[in-house]
């Protein structure tokens, strides 16, 4: 049976079909068709020692392997005309990168690190292998400082005062002291502290790596442990802000790595490193580092699937389009549409074709995610198998309610919103959830009947439920006694993600569960149409005065969106409610 580590390699190896080498060592076409500018030729070091060079791109179409390989040597380039010719490497699958670019500055990252920024605002690179002469530590972490997002400091003003008298009085006692634990402040330190902002300081107390100097002089200097962390921390901005010019302001929200594997993942592009003198075979290098990552399942079912678009695309392709009395009739649907009915024809026309698409190429994927299953059925507790691969403990009670909350969030409600209000929007108004349950053919301005236009003066009328905030004392555990786990199968309720968790909700009161429903009639400026760039509208409601009804205008703005099913579920809660008898029944009590 296969092991994770074949799921890995399948996903993420396997559809690597070009590979492009970008190294100021290498020959390039222009080199080996002789027109090397004079003077040049012997300066590479693949005249000297081709061998090296010659082992790594056979490695590249050895063990099965058939890469197409390219071969930029950055050449008579400066880091702006370099940058500006990135936008044309999304071509390769496998980007092979030199740390030192520029010989004329040893052992200078600068421009590799510079292509590395670029490459991560470029969503087609994914896999790059930095190859490098230099000492492979300092490139590491060369790389990192210029992927990371810029410093914030850590260390309140007060902490820091203090910091700073500590040191003075020590470095009269002991001469150079200053000097010397600032010298054990490096990048080593600086990372671990950052990502270990919790329990950095129980690896300081014990001496752990990467901190045996400085609690070695520390320990010399008679220094409590709150001193210490006072002075680390001290030292650790000192760094930071030192590094924060080479430090990248445009970094995306998530960024991951491991000094001892050597690999950093960001949203958009994993990066390995392998220095050159091992001759380590580059893709075993590279497999070796995602193992090491751990994908979760979920990320290499993606993963399989793009990979499958790319290799059965055009075949699924050409079985949708097999389809042409069914596509001429879509396309006649927006040719015909009329003013701003046109946008959502168009969305309505790619989804239903990208459904299509993917029900041809899903197989694939399904065998894959089958054969993961079935492996990782090995006799263990499926909690435990989730936990290795998502670091979730779905043991812990907590954690299971969070994780049940956000399943049904993520199965109900979707934050893909339209460019007008719609059937199951939830919108926020008077600081208060509502949802819009009125029919969706009666919600496209367009299909407007000139009556309505005429009577509301272009306002669009749609009833709206009320939600209320279930608060989060209120658990969905039977043990509880707050609520029986089926109640959350009744479909009274909204789960939305928000920021910040999954905000819950329900269709009528808390404390009355057999209450009403809250409605009411709204009328939305602009027949529902959201101000330009935004999800806000404004909303006209009918409010009580103190002698007669009053019309009041305000702004609101929707925050998501129920899938249609969801929507439709309240829409026949309110029709119920709304329609309900009234019966004569009595009771004895």
């Amino acid at each position: 049976m296969a092991n994770y580590q074949d799921f890995i390699r399948d996903a993420f190896i396997s559809p690597i079909r070009s590979v492009l080498i970008i190294d100021d060592d290498y020959p390039t076409f222009d080199e080996v068709l002789g027109k090397q500018e004079e003077g040049k030729k012997g300066k590479k070091d693949w005249h000297n020692n081709p061998d090296q060079i010659r082992n790594v791109i056979q490695s590249f179409r050895s063990k099965n392997r058939s890469y197409l390989v390219d071969i930029h040597d950055g050449k008579n380039l400066s880091p702006k005309a370099e940058l500006e010719k990135v936008s044309h490497l999304h071509q390769s699958d496998l980007l092979v990168l030199d740390f030192a670019l520029d010989k004329s500055k040893v052992d200078d990252g600068q421009l590799a690190i510079n292509i590395l920024q670029k490459i991560m605002q470029n969503l087609h690179f994914n896999l790059v292998i930095v190859h490098t002469n230099t000492d492979i530590e300092k490139a590491f972490f060369d790389v990192l400082t210029g992927m990371i997002g810029r410093h914030e400091r850590v260390q309140t003003e007060a902490d820091r005062l203090i910091a700073e008298q500590i040191l003075r009085d020590k470095d009269i006692d002991i001469e150079g002291f200053y000097a010397s634990l600032k010298s054990e402040i490096g990048a080593s330190q600086y990372f671990h502290t950052m990502r270990n902002r919790r329990n950095y300081s129980a690896a300081l107390a014990r001496g752990n790596a990467p901190y045996a100097l400085f609690k070695q002089r520390c320990d010399a200097a008679e220094l409590d442990p709150a001193a210490r962390k006072r002075i680390l921390d001290y030292f650790v901005d000192e760094y930071g802000t030192e590094q924060s010019p080479q430090m990248n302001a445009d970094m995306p929200s998530e960024i991951n790595w491991c000094p001892d594997k050597r690999w950093i993942r960001t949203e958009s592009v994993f990066v390995a490193f392998s220095p050159k003198p091992d001759q380590a075979d580059l893709m075993d290098v590279l497999l070796s580092t995602l193992v090491n990552w751990k994908p979760e399942p979920s990320r290499l079912f993606l993963t399989k699937l793009r990979a499958a678009m790319d290799e059965f695309g055009v075949a699924a392709q050409s079985q949708v389009l097999n389809n042409n009395l069914a596509l001429a009739y879509w396309y006649k649907g927006l040719l015909e549409a009329k003013g701003d009915g046109l946008l959502p024809l168009i969305e309505e026309s790619i989804s239903r074709h990208s459904k299509e698409l993917l029900g041809y190429i899903s197989s694939d994927v399904e065998k894959f995610a089958l054969e993961m299953v079935k492996s990782d059925r090995d006799g263990r507790p499926s909690s435990e198998v989730c936990k290795e691969h998502y670091s979730v403990d779905l043991e812990d009670r907590k954690t299971l309610e969070e994780a049940t909350k956000e399943h049904n969030a993520f199965v109900s409600s979707h934050i893909k919103l339209g460019r007008h209000l719609f059937t199951g929007d939830v919108f926020i108004h008077r600081d208060e959830h509502w949802v819009c349950l009125t029919p969706a053919c009666d919600m496209i301005p367009e299909q407007m009947n000139a009556g309505d236009k005429r009577d509301f003066g272009g306002r669009l009328p749609f009833v709206a439920l009320k939600l209320h905030h279930v608060p989060a004392k209120y658990t969905f555990h039977a043990s509880e006694h707050q609520y029986d786990s089926s109640e959350v199968q009744s479909g009274c309720y909204v789960f939305l993600k928000q920021e910040g968790g999954v905000k819950v909700l329900k269709y009528n009161l808390i404390d009355h569960p057999s209450s009403s429903p809250q409605w009411k009639l709204f009328f939305a400026d602009k027949a529902g149409v959201f101000e330009k760039d935004s999800q806000q509208f404004k909303i006209t409601e009918i409010i009580k005065g103190e002698r007669r009804l009053l019309s009041e205008k305000r702004s609101a703005v929707v925050v998501a969106r129920l899938r249609y099913e969801y929507a439709l579920n309240l829409m026949q809660k309110l029709n119920i409610s709304m329609n309900r008898i009234g019966l004569d029944f009595s009771t004895s009590n």
